[in-house]
């Protein structure tokens, strides 16, 4: 069975990861191994704001 982000470059998963809330972001990083890498890059978190 194909892994659910195997299909997208992580660049693209990164730009949809960045429209998630913290903790959507957090549970997409569990969903495995190529979601974890978008989920975590910096692109994702450069312009977060946590209060």
């Amino acid at each position: 069975m194909a892994e659910p982000g195997e299909g997208l470059p992580e660049e693209v998963l990164a730009l949809i990861f960045r429209h998630l809330s913290l903790r959507d972001r957090a549970a997409a990083a569990r969903v495995c191994r190529a979601w974890a890498a978008a989920a975590t890059c910096s692109a994702v978190w450069h312009d977060t704001k946590i209060r």
